[in-house]
């Protein structure tokens, strides 16, 4: 028998009851969040409230769902943002989710789960850049963001799409705080990767890992993030054809054009917060052609990490039809694996390999500072470089060298400037037996046409002229760490391209020397230098000449010794205020005596005038009279500095022999020939003369002193100052046993006809 005792009817109906209200209250909450998180979402209430703040975070989807407290789906959601200077957004077709409500406690919006359809982003840089935020926030967890079909996106001019798998791991703290990414991975099939809407990369497949460390963005930011970034990428697929196309009369660049041809890619590359991992390699091949051939070469890219890094890159020679050239030939190795993001030039100290190759430059300018770093001599304008770099240390070494078919060029040499467009060959050699360590760079540039503008180029332009030859050597050797390529792609770079100061300068004046030389250059008015002549008293008229010269010039701009020579057919002369025409020769030899100033020597210089018409005073022209003129002593002090724009400070100071076919000219420079006494006539006629006398050329101050002309039946002896319109001077002759003497002073003629020997020696010398 059961003894157990029966449940009375109001105790089962009031547990029926509590258990019915139970139940309706849940029905009516889920009702009632039916309800509201429905509207939330399908009206306009849901945006309001996400987006306060919508210049930095907007979020927007046409539809949404939610059927129980925590799961939410949205179809065509889209997410952007602005961070600093980048713009992001993000857009799908559908995505579902939950979210975990008690961390909403602590303001943490933490959504566990996530998938997505249909997927693409973009990323870009923004046209200003947003102040932080003051700090605090909420907190968004993404512990897991899924999509089996992302389309793709676009990053800049850098697209992707294909068929995508992802999946991601995220925290962020809003109003600038910490930021996580966990480990994630994307993958594509079939991928198209386009650079400014042309395709680089297809039939390829991207897998990539990426995982970052939490920080914030003032304690790493921009591409400082990588310190903090675990990632892997591995690729493969075909790559497009590249033109070699110019995009302006300087730059030539390289364009995809998959119409042309395919190459392959594969690897697989991996990074450990700054560091290329070992084990990574990629393998790049691409056909390139010139944008106006039809020829066609492949390009050829290596990377291998091991302890050290490892590239190759080569691409045949590529020549167009204007003679633009594209080729590289490099074989490099980076000692260890480290990439300096914030420094990336220190990775060429680590560098060493060969390297050849041509490329067209947008400047030239570095030459000069490689080879020449001088500051009298510029290179510049655009043009193509053939270079044969040996790397050490990230140096270059000895046997370097670089060849450049034209290059604009400015030398300014004594105060006139020198410019033409050159072949340029630059090269670097060893130092010769017992020399310390460091190398001579060299540069030889030839100029097929050339022009010479004097006062700095300030002036007009008065020689024009073809194949000028300008070598700079080092005299000694420099340190590696001198040498320095800005804007090349493998060289260490000098900290100023300004030339060095005060004793900086002066080194580089001994360290470096120069020779110039040029040969019968036109010079079609040689009135063009009369800037260098006391014009009142010797100066061209006219007539055109041929110009050469051979200079040598250190490194500070100075000439040290060479000559020039100046020659000039059919030339129209003034000279101490006689009139002759013929031509001119006139040979100047220099050596620097000061090693801070203009003075050189001059000795051996010589003046040649052959087949001379001269005008004499008296109206009388005498034809068929020659002159040699040599400075067996002379002193030149010039400053091509001055602030006279018609003229040059310009002294000359010697001693000179000459030999002359008569004393015809030199007596015309005191009397004209009727006032003389009759016999002068027969001393005029006797032949050539031999003379030697002081000469001096200041300003505009011309002395000849201590003249002293002579051979077998005649002496004649003079001294004469001209300055300006002044004339001041006396002469003596003497045939046989007749002698007379003149006094010059401006207009005024007085003749010595008695003692005249007595008389001229009684007179002052005008050079002591």
């Amino acid at each position: 028998m059961d003894e157990r005792p029966l449940d009375k009817p109001g105790r089962r109906d009031r547990r029926r009851r509590a258990l019915r209200w139970v139940a309706l209250v849940l029905a009516g909450s889920w009702l009632g969040y039916l309800l509201l998180g429905n509207l939330f979402l399908n009206t306009a209430l849901g945006p309001w409230a996400i987006n306060r703040k919508p210049e930095r975070f907007q979020m927007h989807w046409e539809r949404g769902l939610t059927a129980w407290p925590g799961q939410v789906a949205l179809w065509n959601p889209q997410v952007q943002g602005h961070t600093g200077s980048v713009l992001w957004n993000v857009r799908g077709d559908k995505a579902s989710g939950r979210i975990a409500l008690l961390p909403l406690l602590r303001r943490e919006l933490r959504f566990p789960s996530i998938e997505v359809e249909g997927v693409t982003a973009m990323l870009d840089r923004g046209d200003r850049r947003l102040a932080p935020a003051r700090p605090g926030g909420w907190s968004l967890r993404f512990d897991r963001i899924a999509s089996d079909s992302v389309r793709g996106g676009r990053f800049g001019e850098l697209g992707l799409e294909g068929e995508g798998w992802a999946e991601l791991g995220l925290f962020k703290q809003l109003r600038g705080g910490p930021l996580e990414v966990t480990p994630s991975r994307l993958r594509f099939e079939r991928a198209r990767v386009t650079l400014d809407s042309a395709s680089v990369l297809d039939e390829a497949v991207l897998d990539a890992r990426l995982a970052m460390d939490r920080h914030t963005g003032a304690q790493t930011s921009g591409l400082h993030k990588l310190l903090r970034t675990e990632a892997g990428l591995s690729i493969e697929g075909r790559t497009s054809a590249l033109e070699v196309q110019r995009t302006d009369p300087r730059r030539l660049t390289l364009q995809p054009v998959p119409a042309r041809g395919r190459g392959r890619v594969a690897g697989r590359i991996g990074w450990n917060r700054g560091v290329l991992t070992p084990g990574s390699r990629l393998d790049w091949t691409a056909p390139v052609s010139m944008a106006s051939r039809d020829g066609r070469a492949t390009l050829e890219v290596g990377l291998e990490v091991d302890r050290d890094i490892h590239l190759r890159v080569r691409l045949p020679e590529q020549v167009d039809d204007s003679g633009d050239a594209l080729a590289i030939d490099a074989q490099l190795q980076v000692e260890g694996a480290e990439v300096p993001l914030e420094k990336p030039r220190s990775l060429l100290p680590r560098t060493s390999g060969h390297l050849v190759g041509s490329w067209q430059f947008a400047s030239l300018g570095w030459l000069g500072t490689f080879f020449a770093d001088v500051p009298w001599l510029t290179l510049d304008g655009a043009g193509r470089v053939d270079a044969d770099l040996r790397l050490v240390a990230g140096e270059p070494a000895a046997g370097s060298r670089i060849e450049v078919p034209g290059v604009d060029v400015t030398a300014d040499v004594m105060g006139n400037r020198v410019q033409g467009r050159a072949r340029a060959l630059g090269s670097l050699q060893g130092g010769v037996d017992g020399e310390p360590g460091g190398l001579r760079p060299r540069l030889e540039l030839q100029l097929d046409r050339f022009s010479i503008t004097a006062d700095h180029g300030r002036g007009a332009r008065y020689v024009e002229g073809r194949d000028l030859s300008l070598q700079v050597q080092a005299t000694e050797p420099l340190p590696r760490t001198l040498l320095a390529m800005p804007g090349s792609p493998v060289t260490s770079v000098a900290a100023s391209a300004a030339p060095p100061p005060g004793a900086a300068l002066a080194r580089a004046g001994r360290a470096l020397a120069a020779r110039l030389r040029f040969d019968d250059a036109s010079v079609p008015d040689l009135r063009a230098y009369n800037r260098y002549l006391p014009r009142s008293h010797l100066r061209f008229d006219g007539g055109s000449g041929r110009l050469s010269g051979d200079l040598t010039v250190d490194g500070a701009g100075a000439v040290g010794q060479g000559w020039l020579r100046v020659r000039g057919r059919d030339t129209r002369l003034h000279a101490a205020g006689l009139a002759l025409r013929g031509n001119v020769d006139i040979h100047t030899r220099l050596r620097r005596a000061g090693i801070e100033d203009g003075r050189f020597n001059i000795d051996g210089s010589q003046v040649r005038l052959d087949g001379i018409s001269l005008v004499e005073p008296d109206g009388r022209t005498r034809r068929g009279w020659w002159a040699r003129v040599d400075l067996v002593r002379a002193r030149l002090d010039w400053d091509a500095a001055t602030d006279r724009k018609d003229a040059a400070d310009v002294d000359v100071e010697g001693r000179a022999r000459i030999t002359m076919k008569d004393v015809g000219f030199l007596l015309a420079l005191y009397s004209q020939r009727r006032e003389y006494p009759r016999w002068i006539e027969r001393l005029i006629d006797a032949g050539q003369a031999r003379v030697t006398g002081d000469v001096r050329w200041r300003d505009d101050v011309l002395v000849l002193d201590d003249l002293v002309a002579n051979n077998d039946r005649f002496d004649v002896n003079a001294r004469l100052r001209l300055q300006g319109r002044k004339r001041r001077g006396n002469l003596y002759a003497r045939w046989g046993v007749l002698s007379m003497a003149v006094d010059v002073d401006g207009a005024r003629r007085d003749f010595h006809l008695l003692r005249a020997r007595q008389w001229y020696d009684a007179q002052p010398s005008y050079i002591r």
